[in-house]
């Protein structure tokens, strides 16, 4: 049993560790409210939390920022800063990049609103092995977007370590960033 443990990495992770598993941050989104695209290099040295969604959508996606903010506001003030959420909105018909970059600082600093073209989000949910797909329009036009509540956690150097889950508490998400911003030593997260 211990050699198991020392082969995983000492103590479980309250989420899901899937160090490894995914490659590391890569991405290219054009939708910026500055219009200029949206590279990895821009993430880099601050853990970076990726989910994807869209502005319309009723209950996953507020719910899932709003649970990210609790975990961020959490953490020790200096290492919040350190944590940036990124919201990737797969609807760009309807998400423009001003609208998406107002909606996502509304939970709060640190959050990131950005979309794509079809190309460019098609290329980045194949990459991260997550899919989306919209519903037939209403008559008004209106139609939902399926899509993955998982938001894939990032360390400073891009590296895919954590995947968060709709189940887990902002308490789990928050021991996990700490540990993983500082090792498991030092400060804890409020509450």
């Amino acid at each position: 049993m211990l050699v198991l443990a020392a082969c995983a990495g000492g103590e479980p992770w309250e989420t899901r560790n899937v160090t490894g598993l995914l490659p590391p941050l890569e991405l290219r989104l054009s939708g910026t409210r500055q219009g200029a695209p949206l590279t990895e290099a821009e993430l880099r040295d601050r853990a970076t939390l990726l989910t994807f969604g869209f502005m319309s959508c009723p209950d996953i996606c507020p719910t899932t920022l709003a649970r990210l903010a609790e975990a961020r506001r959490r953490l020790p003030e200096a290492l919040a800063e350190d944590v940036q959420v990124m919201f990737v909105s797969v609807d760009p018909a309807r998400d423009d990049p001003a609208r998406l970059a107002d909606y996502a600082s509304h939970f709060g600093d640190g959050f990131i609103g950005v979309t794509g073209t079809q190309k460019e989000l098609r290329a980045l949910g194949r990459r991260y092995r997550t899919t989306y797909s919209y519903g037939a329009p209403d008559r008004h036009g209106n139609y939902d977007v399926a899509h993955s509540a998982g938001v894939y956690v990032f360390d400073r150097a891009g590296d895919v370590r954590l995947l968060f889950g709709s189940n887990d508490s902002p308490e789990a998400m928050c021991a996990d960033l700490l540990r993983l911003l500082q090792g498991t030593e030092g400060q804890r997260c409020r509450g």
